[in-house]
């Protein structure tokens, strides 16, 4: 079968598009220390049809994939390169795709909250083209600061509907700017069992979700106050040992723990007691359990290969440039 061409792109602008899913790849040059500075080239958009030859041309017909979403004032750039940050962490053979909804790339908050509802019909769009059209055999997800609520709102819906479809296997809410108790008492008892697991990265130190918290007169899922969140059916973990920067919020990918600890999910679906790193465990009062994850890991255990890029596929309902 001929390759299905795609259509070269200058971009995606930092506000909504008309509503449809677009869907393509971009080429990222993984150089230097700094991943936002990563050189993208090649952005080709590209019909559902010729992201699936593409997936079965570099990695077979029996395929894993792992989307990211991304958080509150990110361009579509700033996401594509943190996914390929991701994929080098990583270092596996899996299909990565950026879902990247329409931040708008300040600080109007608000705004963003707004693109969040506005986005949450194409993010169930975008799964269930996933699923039905693409049929990759597991699907990870790993969400990141409001982009959790993407997550949180597009099961939500899928559940209403039956999630039976879906082959969900990692589900990982990284330092997640949601209404804890929105997410307690609506969303997960819908989602619980639906995915292989559900893990909670948590902390302390977390002052963007401190603020986030300041702002709406309620806690969030990721911020850690008298005590973590902790539900039968998911795992909580507390990764205030990992702090790298001042906001405590990007631990997810900066911090080699991290990279340890994503990989033994999306590799083994391992529980917390039986992975490798240093995990405490800690109980609540009422017997429920939670770990911590402490920062004694000396070094990143990401690809064995160094790689000079990395194919990113994107799907996106922003407006194009």
């Amino acid at each position: 079968m001929p390759p299905l061409q795609g259509e070269k792109i200058s971009g995606y602008a930092d506000d909504r598009g008309d509503g449809s899913l677009h869907w393509g790849t971009c080429q990222v040059h993984l150089s230097g220390e700094n991943s936002q500075k990563f050189p993208i080239s090649a952005k080709t958009r590209m019909p559902i049809e010729g992201i699936l030859q593409e997936m079965n041309r570099d990695l077979g017909s029996d395929f894993t994939v792992f989307v990211y979403i991304h958080g509150f004032c990110n361009s579509f750039d700033s996401a594509i390169r943190t996914a390929a940050q991701l994929d080098q962490n990583l270092g596996l053979k899996i299909a990565v795709i950026a879902y990247c909804w329409p931040s708008l790339n300040s600080f109007w908050y608000t705004g963003d909250e707004n693109n969040v509802d506005w986005t949450v019909p194409h993010f169930e769009e975008f799964l269930l083209t996933l699923s039905q059209k693409i049929q990759p055999k597991k699907i990870h997800i790993l969400a990141q600061s409001m982009g959790n609520r993407v997550l949180c709102y597009g099961l939500e819906r899928i559940a209403l509907q039956g999630m039976h479809t879906l082959p969900l296997g990692q589900i990982i809410f990284a330092a997640p700017d949601v209404d804890a108790g929105v997410f307690c008492n609506r969303i997960f008892p819908k989602i619980r069992g639906k995915a292989e697991r559900f893990t909670l990265y948590t902390s302390y130190t977390d002052r963007a979700l401190l603020l986030s918290s300041q702002i709406h007169q309620y806690p969030r899922l990721g911020e850690i106050k008298e005590r973590p969140v902790v539900l039968a059916g998911m795992d909580t973990l507390d990764a205030t040992d990992l702090k790298m920067t001042f906001l405590g919020h990007f631990y997810y990918v900066r911090h080699h723990a991290m990279t340890q600890e994503i990989q033994e999910l999306l590799c083994f679906n391992r529980d917390p007691n039986t992975r490798k790193g240093e995990l405490f465990k800690e109980f609540l009062d009422n017997g429920m359990v939670y770990w911590k994850i402490l920062n004694t890991r000396t070094s990143s255990s990401g690809g064995d290969t160094y790689r000079e890029r990395a194919k990113i596929y994107y799907a996106t309902d922003r407006a194009l440039r």
